[in-house]
């Protein structure tokens, strides 16, 4: 049997050796990007596959979900909160607590059948909570490569999020300091854009954020638009 996890970010692999090493008589490959998927997806050879989706940046094509069994692992109780940008949507309204979904992808987005779901802690950073969800997602990968699991089709009122972009890390708006906790801590990871302050000559971008006793502490880099250079 063939086992691929596909990752594209950093914290994706972390306990993929462990998860390899814990499946007897499979053939396990990690891929971080479409290049490398498309690449080991071809070299099946209509062989029988399973991909485990963790943290993914890109649409995969209905050309390669019809090659293999597509197993995603998504940071909500679905139908609710379909599409991007999950976590920071979820913290945006106050939730605490989620479930991880682990569903077989088809060409909808976030709407094929279900397999599993765990409960899932938003407690923290966002990078603290992205390992825990890895983590959580390989245990769940385990389950599901070594038990017989009839997938079940999604039900309940169907919430979509919308994607987030860059301009919506501006934290000019909090109104209180644990909404201005959420708002960096929501970002605080690896190839995420930083949650900021704009002034009027630089930006002020914040990272490494503490909350307590209603103080919020953080690493603070000041970039000033005459020269793009940075101070700590």
């Amino acid at each position: 049997m063939r086992i691929i996890v596909a990752g594209s970010k950093p914290w994706s692999h972390v306990g993929f050796e462990d998860f390899r090493d814990s499946l007897e008589n499979c053939h396990c490959s990690f891929v971080k990007n479409p290049s490398e998927l498309k690449a080991v997806i071809s070299s099946l050879e209509g062989l029988p596959a399973t991909v485990f989706v963790l943290h993914w940046s890109w649409i995969i094509p209905k050309v390669l979900l019809d090659q293999a069994i597509f197993v995603c692992f998504h940071m909500t109780d679905l139908p609710f909160g379909r599409g991007g940008s999950p976590l920071q949507n979820l913290i945006s309204v106050g939730i605490s607590k989620t479930k991880l979904t682990a569903f077989v992808m088809d060409e909808g987005i976030d709407t094929g059948p279900i397999l599993m779901k765990k409960e899932l802690s938003l407690h923290g950073s966002a990078s603290e909570i992205f390992l825990r969800q890895t983590l959580l997602s390989y245990a769940m990968a385990n389950q599901i490569a070594t038990s017989e699991i009839v997938p079940i089709d999604q039900s309940g009122e169907v919430v979509e999020f919308r994607r987030r972009s860059p301009d919506m890390s501006d934290t000019f708006d909090a109104a209180t300091p644990h909404e201005l906790y959420d708002s960096i801590r929501m970002v605080d990871a690896d190839t995420y854009p930083r949650a900021y302050l704009q002034a009027e000559r630089f930006r002020a971008e914040f990272r490494d954020v503490k909350f307590h006793e209603g103080k919020i502490t953080c690493t603070t880099t000041f970039v000033f638009a005459e020269n793009k250079g940075d101070s700590n």
